[in-house]
């Protein structure tokens, strides 16, 4: 009933579903008051990493947890920016946003580029300004960095974030790879083995974050190129959760089979990069 008023009174359409702004209103007598509470402003994009040393979100210091020490040059942070610093500032000047939180659909390792357009959210928190102009805030973000570039710009819903953290997206990748001991083609040959399933436990590297689990994954397509005697370039597509780095060296046989054993030398993975993500 107070929805249809507003409406009448300032010409404005209610939105009862989706609203921008929530009033809740305390009518007991004595109490009258009326509080606004600002929804959040959603905006999805895709992104280009091209550096390898960001991470996609903020990392607080490993030593001092954010509250910032000598290690972190009194930061706070581990690294000097990220995928999203480079693309919240200008939002969050246009909007007037308390903050931000930035939901993407999976991330690539701090030392991988990322090629394929990976599909984000950035929500924009307590906004004062919801009317932006998108297409103009998208070419200063790619005009201002050469660590990303965004893409694909457009308004959505709440329910945008949840949906594209929840997408199983399979993944190519391309790796340089680099072999203790010379290689032929006749070696590199064996590789093709690794197509169809793989089990993976969880990585080493990753253990302190993740739950101690086996993971089966398929590898659908795999190519390579040796570019000289210890070194090749692979090409892999695999299932969305594929640890790449460890699908190459093996990770002391948590991942069955793997490339090192497959071509009779211990490998490492040296350069990698995402070049395409299924939307």
């Amino acid at each position: 009933l107070i929805g249809k008023k507003i409406e009448e009174e300032l010409g404005i359409e209610v939105d009862f579903d989706r609203a921008d702004i929530m009033a809740v209103i305390d009518m007991r007598e004595g109490r009258e008051r009326t509080e606004l509470q600002v929804n959040s402003l959603i905006i999805y994009a895709q992104y280009n990493k091209y550096s390898r040393e960001i991470p996609q979100t903020e990392w607080h210091c490993r030593k001092c947890r954010g509250s910032g020490c000598e290690e972190c040059d009194w930061t706070g942070h581990q690294y000097p920016t990220s995928v999203q610093q480079e693309i919240e500032k200008p939002f969050l000047r246009e909007s007037k946003a308390v903050k931000s939180k930035f939901h993407g659909g999976g991330r690539e390792d701090v030392d991988a580029k990322c090629i394929g357009k990976r599909e984000f959210v950035l929500e924009l928190i307590e906004p004062l300004n919801r009317n932006l102009d998108l297409e103009k805030l998208q070419k200063e973000v790619n005009e201002g960095t050469d660590k990303v570039e965004i893409f694909n710009i457009k308004y959505t819903h709440k329910d945008k974030a949840a949906e594209i953290k929840q997408k199983h997206a399979d993944k190519e990748y391309r790796a340089e790879v680099e072999t203790e001991d010379e290689i032929s083609e006749e070696d590199l040959k064996n590789i093709s083995e690794i197509v169809g399933e793989i089990e993976q436990d969880t990585p080493e590297r990753v253990e302190h974050r993740r739950a101690e689990k086996k993971r089966v994954r398929e590898v659908y397509e795999v190519s390579w190129e040796k570019t000289s005697d210890k070194h090749f370039e692979l090409t892999v597509k695999a299932e969305a959760g594929t640890y790449i780095k460890e699908l190459i060296h093996g990770d002391e046989g948590r991942t069955q089979p793997n490339i090192s054993e497959l071509i009779g030398t211990q490998t490492e993975c040296t350069q990698l990069d995402v070049t395409w993500i299924e939307k």
